[in-house]
C-alpha cells in the first residue's frame, strides 16, 4: 500500500469513528432527554396534579376562578400550570394580565425543572418569581411551600 493510500485510509477511518461517535452520542443524550421527559410527566401526574387539583377545588370553593394546563413550550420542554384569578367573583377573560400562573417547566436540555411564579403580570408590575432544582424536587413538601409563597405573593399583589 502506498503512502498516499495509507494516510486517506487513515482519514477515512478517523472521519468515521467520529461521525459514528457523534451519532452514538446524540442517540445517548435523545435517551437520556427522553427519559426525563418520562420522569418528569410521571412525577406531575402522580405528586403535583392531586395537589393541583385540591388547591383548584378550594380556590373555586372561595370564589376565584382557577385552572390548570399541561402544554409544551415548543422545544420538547413539557410544563405543568396552575392559573388563578385571585379576584373573588371575577372570571378568565382575555386579559391574561390579570391570572397568577404557578408552572413547573421540564427543562429537557439541561434535565432540570424550573418553577416559575408569575403572581401579578399586569402592566407596570413585576411579580415573577423562578428557581431551578433537580427531578427529585417534584415533591409534596416543595409544592406545598411554594403554592402557599405564590398565592401569598398574589394576594399580597392585589391588596396594594
Amino acid at each position: 500500500m502506498s503512502v498516499f493510500n495509507k494516510v486517506i485510509e487513515i482519514n477515512l477511518r478517523a472521519k468515521t469513528d467520529a461521525e459514528q461517535a457523534a451519532a452514538a452520542a446524540a442517540e445517548a443524550r435523545q435517551t437520556v432527554e427522553k427519559q426525563f421527559a418520562a420522569e418528569f410527566h410521571i412525577q406531575i401526574e402522580a405528586i403535583a396534579k392531586p395537589i393541583f387539583d385540591k388547591f383548584i377545588v378550594d380556590a373555586i370553593a372561595y370564589g376565584f376562578p382557577a385552572k390548570t394546563e399541561f402544554s409544551d413550550d415548543g422545544n420538547s420542554n413539557p410544563s405543568y400550570s396552575l392559573i388563578i384569578l385571585p379576584e373573588l367573583g371575577s372570571q378568565f377573560g382575555l386579559n391574561t394580565s390579570k391570572n397568577c400562573v404557578f408552572k413547573i417547566e421540564g427543562k429537557i436540555a439541561s434535565q432540570k425543572v424550573e418553577y416559575v411564579s408569575y403572581y401579578d403580570q399586569r402592566p407596570h408590575k413585576n411579580g415573577i418569581k423562578r428557581q431551578e432544582f433537580g427531578i427529585q424536587s417534584i415533591n409534596k413538601t416543595l409544592l406545598e411551600r411554594e403554592l402557599s409563597e405564590f398565592l401569598t405573593s398574589a394576594i399580597n399583589a392585589r391588596a396594594v
